[in-house]
């Protein structure tokens, strides 16, 4: 089961996320998103202080979009190598997203 109770859709192809719990204002921070801004839904800024687990937040935020659009593509660009890592390890650990055959790093 996903960590906010909501579970995919069996024919859904998109990711799912695995082995960590949101604390319920991260969860508030996904949902405020998911509303989105302008009427424009899955849309956002999320301020959150060093260490409170944006990546994870941003993580359950394309889960959360998946449901809705399950061709939906998630483009993570970074400025340092340092970071680039972090996420490949967050995506690799925490999603199903390296089952995917076009997963990747590029450089620029």
């Amino acid at each position: 089961m996903s960590h906010d109770g909501c579970e995919p859709s069996p024919s859904l192809k998109g990711p799912s996320t695995k082995g960590f719990l949101l604390f319920p204002w991260q969860l508030e921070a996904v949902e405020a998103w998911v509303r989105g801004e302008g009427g424009t839904p899955y849309r956002g800024t999320i301020e959150v202080f060093t260490g409170g687990g944006k990546t994870l937040i941003a993580l359950e935020c394309f889960r959360r979009a998946c449901l809705n659009a399950p061709n939906a593509r998630l483009a993570i660009v970074v400025p340092t190598e340092a970071l680039a890592r972090q996420w490949t390890e967050f995506v690799s650990r925490y999603t199903t997203i390296l089952d995917f055959p076009r997963f990747g790093r590029h450089r620029g």
